[in-house]
């Protein structure tokens, strides 16, 4: 695999369904237009009939236990269309790929490529509209920022030709600025949402496209981890759309430690702003400084913008860095899984050499990786040993691609893009210039992720090339190896192991601290020739509480890991109670935690809680509609439905519902009767229960009674 740096600086591509593409480049920070042409096709049998709707065949070679060895061309996305509905059924056909990926693959080309991410137009909109309770509900002001600067487009009056008159000034300032990605936190499911709503409403077409080209807007879902999120789609021809709001799910689902997906939240948790906001809204103040005090309105909307540019250069980089690898458009990269991305290097590779592709593989169930806890309570001294891409480096090891795989590409992909993060990732710790350095670190991290989801996809059900067989024996291997590992450390004096999880294992060691390396030495003897085990770092002290459940100490911070410590449908004032009693049991300052105790206790008594903290936030597994339906004929009531309902718009499906216990007639209720959105916290009608809050914490204690020693703090 080469990487596609020398391709020509593609920073939109939009295919209009008749074989014209248009590709817009960049040039010495310019925008200019190209035409090519493109015939969408399918993979189908030799045997499938010939149709009206195709324009031309091309045989592929390959074995005869792959079937798909016939491409079938059509001049257009309709006639494309038109054959999948009109087939035999009862043939196999593949045709997973939107045109522009298909594009891609077919040309060996590839997005953003040889472009640095400061050299990508971004654009960052808000769009404030006004509550849904009021009747006016309108969009009465636009706020846009980075590429093009500064600019609030407003309504003059809440009227139909003002508010035309605000969308129709909004289509030409995208036209003038021609960004090649408009960005917002939660942009699909509300700033461009309501912009559709409205312009629907007021006969306004949504010409966003660098063409001129109509947005095109379409409900679609997207699976993360256990749980569907559905959304509505906005795709501009020609340009990317970017949703933090969903960028930060997706970087949540590896590391599963972020408490709120709301945008205060997610630019303190990434670091990119310290300081509290200057200005804060609730829903009606956002409006009435609009209409009393514009400065104070244009001062949030700067800053919201602003909050946004920074979180979207946290979390877009690794994308841009993925596309320059894959054959797909950045939007599509951005809300496609890893197998997804893993096939389409496959199948470019197999459609460059004319090669049939075989039938999608069923997935089997098989033992999957070592964890194993071997002590319980605070250690000092704590060292963290980790195997670097495990699972990678054993499919290296073995040397074995899928069975599927008869053109051998899976090891030599695996091995260039292996060599590739290794070369960037020593290219972001030695580069002094900031932005090459963030740059570089991008890639290596884009790389890891590639690398890491080829395990993935060999188990991976209906994958192309999935070899269920081949998945069994790496984690095989792998648990192989640790159990090695395990084995030297344990034979070590001075050395006491904690935790083994996967790829890497936590010891205790007072005399090798200081020497994390040394006693790394006396273990490598052991590990196979290719697989790296590496000191990852060394910490202050460990409580091991239960298997897969402990915590962490290192420079006065405390790192949680495992459910029974962190559970994001807990209040955030009860994880913070157990990070700081880990922190107190880890330093042995015990009277921290009693203080910090009484503290939360006065706070939520005294009616001043921030409701934030109170909050609990639950999943929306049902609509919110069907619920209501249920309960009519005696279905389960649950609290965050019951908060949803409160709503309008009704929260969707996957949404996050945040909601609070407020005061109810005084006795013990269940929690579904005096559940109320947290987006509507009314202190001096709907206060909440202090009393149902101090209950919390009085449980909190009781399931922590073994660590805070029944109140009295005592170290164990």
């Amino acid at each position: 695999m080469q990487e596609s740096d020398k391709t020509n600086r593609i920073c939109g591509l939009s295919c209009d369904g008749n074989g014209k593409v248009l590709l817009y480049l960049d040039s010495d920070g310019r925008r200019t237009r190209e035409y090519a042409y493109f015939q969408p096709f399918a993979w189908i049998t030799s045997d499938a009939a010939q149709t009206p709707f195709e324009s031309s065949r091309e045989h592929l070679s390959g074995p005869d236990w792959a079937p798909l060895n016939t491409i079938v061309n059509f001049p257009g996305d309709s006639s494309a269309n038109s054959f999948m509905k009109a087939r035999d059924k009862s043939l196999p056909v593949e045709k997973s790929a939107c045109s522009e990926n298909l594009f891609l693959a077919r040309n060996n080309m590839r997005m953003f490529a040889g472009m640095a991410f400061e050299e990508i137009r971004i654009t960052e909109i808000y769009v404030s509209i006004s509550d849904s309770h009021d009747t006016l509900g309108r969009i009465y002001a636009v706020s846009l920022g980075g590429f093009g600067g500064f600019k609030i487009l407003k309504s003059a009056d809440f009227s139909d030709a003002s508010e035309r008159a605000l969308i129709e000034s909004l289509n030409a300032e995208i036209l003038a600025r021609d960004p090649d990605v408009l960005a917002g936190h939660g942009i699909f499911r509300r700033d461009l949402a309501a912009i559709a709503a409205r312009a629907k409403k007021l006969k306004v077409r949504l010409e966003w496209g660098r063409a001129g080209e109509s947005a095109i807007f379409k409900k679609t879902r997207l699976k993360l981890a256990e749980r569907t999120f559905g959304y509505s789609r906005c795709d501009i021809p020609g340009r990317t759309v970017a949703d933090t709001f969903l960028l930060v799910q997706l970087y949540d689902l590896s590391v599963r430690d972020m408490a709120s997906y709301s945008l205060g939240y997610c630019v303190k948790h990434f670091g990119v702003r310290q300081a509290e906001p200057r200005v804060r809204f609730a829903p009606q103040e956002e409006l009435r400084a609009f209409s009393e005090d514009f400065e104070k309105f244009e001062n949030f909307a700067q800053e919201r913008l602003g909050d946004i540019e920074k979180l979207i250069g946290r979390l877009l980089p690794t994308y841009v860095a993925q596309v320059g690898n894959f054959p797909m458009t950045l939007q599509e990269c951005m809300s496609r899984g890893s197998g997804a991305k893993v096939e389409s290097l496959f199948v470019e590779k197999y459609l460059s050499a004319g090669a049939a592709l075989p039938l999608p593989s069923r997935s089997k169930y098989f033992e999957g990786a070592l964890s194993e806890s071997f002590a319980s309570g605070i250690f000092k001294n704590v060292l963290h040993y980790d195997v670097a891409s495990l699972y990678p480096s054993i499919m290296l090891l073995l040397g074995k691609c899928p069975k599927n795989d008869y053109l051998k590409v899976f090891i030599p992909l695996l091995s260039s893009l292996r060599e590739y993060r290794l070369k960037y990732k020593k290219l972001s710790k030695t580069e002094k210039n900031p932005a090459l350095a963030r740059e570089f670190d991008a890639r290596q991290m884009s790389f890891k992720i590639l690398i890491n989801s080829f395990y993935g996809y060999l188990g991976l059900d209906n994958a192309t090339f999935a070899d269920a067989s081949l998945a069994e024996e790496v984690t095989g291997k792998g648990r192989e190896i640790l159990e090695k590992i395990i084995g030297a450390f344990s034979s070590i004096k001075d050395c006491k192991l904690l935790e083994a999880d996967t790829d890497g294992l936590y010891v205790q060691s007072e005399k090798y601290f200081d020497a994390p390396h040394d006693l790394l030495s006396m273990v490598l003897p052991v590990v196979p020739k290719g697989i790296d085990l590496e000191f990852d770092g060394a910490y202050d002290a460990m409580l091991c509480y239960k298997a897969k459940n402990y915590a962490l100490l290192k420079d006065g911070a405390v790192i949680l890991k495992g459910s029974g410590f962190k559970n994001r449908s807990t209040e955030p004032f009860l994880r913070d109670l157990t990070a700081e009693m880990a922190k107190a049991k880890l330093s042995g300052k015990t009277d921290i935690l009693r203080d910090k105790i009484e503290s939360a206790k006065k706070s939520i008594a005294s009616g001043q809680a921030d409701i934030e903290s109170i909050s609990k936030s639950e999943y929306i597994n049902k609509p919110v509609s069907q619920y209501l339906d249920e309960i009519q004929n005696g279905g389960a009531r649950r609290a965050p439905l019951e908060a949803a309902a409160m709503l309008s718009p009704y929260p969707e499906v996957g949404d996050r519902m945040s909601y609070y216990i407020a005061r109810g007639d005084g006795k013990r209720s269940p929690d579904w009767k005096n559940a109320r959105p947290s987006a509507l916290y009314d202190p001096a009608n709907y206060p909440y229960d202090s009393d149902y809050y101090l209950r919390k914490i009085d449980d909190w204690q009781k399931r922590f009674s073994d660590l805070i020693g029944g109140g009295q703090l005592e170290l164990f």
